[in-house]
């Protein structure tokens, strides 16, 4: 017989922050230190001075805090992929839902980048990439996670 995940179990807003800390926590140290120095760098040249310490400490928190951010957006593309959210699922239709979500997201951020001809559009790219891979990650490790 197939093992069911409860919906509290695989939607990232009907999980407990307890269930998502870990998750965060992996996203975090899951994200490439070059790609947080790109984004740095860019920002530095596009505001042509480096940034202030207490930014840089944002910056270093930003994926967690961003992948928590993106669990209203995973949960609602989960919705769609599933044709609905509420009931439970076996674990391999919620990897391919969640596969789905992931891969569908990065090609939205990829889709975001500009052609890079001021500092400015080089922020932005950085910003985009950065975001694709929080992304990215934030779908693997709920993944990982299904019982």
């Amino acid at each position: 017989m197939t093992q069911l995940v409860a919906v509290k179990d695989y939607d990232p807003m009907m999980m407990d922050d307890a269930d998502l800390a870990p998750i965060f926590n992996a996203v975090a140290a899951d994200v490439n230190p070059n790609e947080l120095q790109a984004y740095v760098v860019a920002i530095e040249a596009r505001d042509g001075a480096p940034l202030a310490p207490v930014d840089l400490h944002r910056i270093a928190n930003y994926p967690k805090s961003l992948a928590r951010s993106f669990s209203v957006v995973v949960s609602a593309n989960l919705g769609i992929a599933l044709g609905g959210l509420g009931q439970a699922h076996d674990v391999p239709t919620l990897t391919q839902a969640l596969t789905q979500v992931r891969d569908d997201g990065v090609a939205h951020f990829r889709a975001q980048r500009q052609p890079e001809r001021t500092a400015h559009d080089r922020a932005h790219n950085a910003h985009v990439m950065l975001m694709g891979a929080v992304y990215r990650s934030y779908c693997d490790q709920l993944v990982l996670n299904l019982p």
